[in-house]
């Protein structure tokens, strides 16, 4: 099998650019991608060798333009990069003569990705998840009701949607209204209410093939620091949900270990490759090219877990540490840290965020200063009453 080249199918930006700064880390030379409009600014991406426009809602157009990379590079890899892709090529690979990633089958992902459905699934089979309502749509909510039923808080989120969009934690009947009812903006469709458990987030990364881990970590997130390690309860459990579902493909869990109890429960899962997929890669773990040797015939390898390791979630030009890294290290590490610096697609996200990270820091170095002016203000209250 050639790894020099991946094809990379997806509808998402946010999933294809970490999918190719991962592949472009793990040595592979040739990195195209097969989106549709919505992905065509990643042809400004040094990461992406190639940017192949299609409808991606066209089985036949996907299936013609596989053919034609077929023809031009015979041994490369298709990578499904979301849910939507991992879906079509299960549709149209038996047509198209290129080796895949392991992934699931259309009707896995919609379980999977379904949150109610998800939360069925956990219940049926003893995995631990906060209690539940599910809903036709937002209007059905009613605060009350749902105090009464799961506590407060609680949180609503879309049964379908991924990055946090639509996901609520609910105090007060107020912020019900307004963070939910009101909002014009919030996703259309239905919507499941959970208990929040409180407690911290705790995440698995995993890659399955067959039912069986290939490789995890779990990780979480304290600060600026993306810290990883092993959790064998928490590893466990993503491994009886993987052997439950016979699941194959990249995965990640998202979980909550409750305060005092320490119990565990699963929240959600993405059947995918997900948004920080770079992290673990820059601490030894690229499950992207781990999905590419599982590509590969052969007996299975054995586990691989990513034992500890930890990495700033800031870009790195605003980390000095990493700077010499970035112009000397010719391994992956320093791969990584080029495929953002040295990237005008990536800079120009990158420059996106400096207005609300200035807005931050500003923030953090006013307050001292309202403090202190609060406390001048008390005190002259004071004297001006004795």
């Amino acid at each position: 099998m050639d790894a020099s080249t991946v094809i990379l199918i997806g509808h998402q930006r946010r999933l294809l650019l970490p999918a190719l700064q991962a592949a472009r880390a793990g040595g592979i030379r040739r990195r195209i991608v097969v989106g549709d409009r919505a992905t065509r600014r990643l042809r400004w991406s040094t990461s992406c060798s190639r940017h192949v426009l299609v409808d991606l809602q066209d089985q036949r157009a996907v299936t013609d333009r596989l053919l034609e990379l077929a023809c031009e590079f015979p041994q490369a890899v298709l990578v499904p990069c979301d849910c939507q892709a991992t879906s079509l090529l299960h549709r149209v690979r038996s047509r198209v003569p290129l080796p895949t990633i392991p992934h699931a089958d259309p009707e896995l992902i919609e379980l999977l990705d379904d949150k109610s459905r998800f939360q069925r699934f956990c219940e049926e089979q003893d995995l631990a998840v906060p209690e539940a309502l599910a809903f036709a749509g937002k209007e059905q909510l009613v605060f009350d009701a749902l105090a009464d039923a799961l506590g407060v808080p609680f949180v609503v989120k879309p049964v379908r949607g991924s990055g946090s969009l639509g996901v609520v934690v609910v105090r007060h009947a107020e912020e019900l209204q307004r963070g939910v009812l009101d909002d014009g903006g919030y996703p259309a469709g239905a919507v499941v209410v959970q208990r929040y458990v409180p407690g911290c987030d705790v995440d698995v990364d995993l890659f399955a093939v067959d039912g069986r881990l290939r490789a995890a970590t779990v990780h979480r997130v304290r600060g600026h620091q993306m810290q990883f390690g092993r959790h064998a309860a928490l590893e466990a459990l993503a491994g009886r949900l993987c052997a439950a579902t016979h699941y194959s493909g990249p995965m990640n869990i998202d979980a909550r270990i409750e305060q005092g109890t320490g119990r565990i429960f699963l929240i959600e899962s993405n059947p995918r490759y997900w948004a920080s997929l770079l992290a673990p890669a820059a601490c030894g773990l690229n499950f992207l090219r781990e999905g590419l040797e599982a590509a590969r015939p052969g007996p299975p390898a054995p586990t691989r877990f990513l034992g500890t390791g930890s990495t700033s979630t800031r870009h790195p030009l605003l980390r000095p540490a990493e700077w010499r890294a970035l112009l000397a290290d010719r391994g992956e590490r320093g791969r990584l840290l080029r495929s953002s610096v040295l990237d005008p697609y990536a800079l120009v996200l990158f420059g996106a965020t400096l207005p609300a990270l200035a807005r931050r820091v500003l923030r953090r170095l006013a307050a001292p200063l309202r403090r202190s002016a609060g406390r001048v203000g008390s005190e002259q209250a004071r004297e001006a009453i004795s």
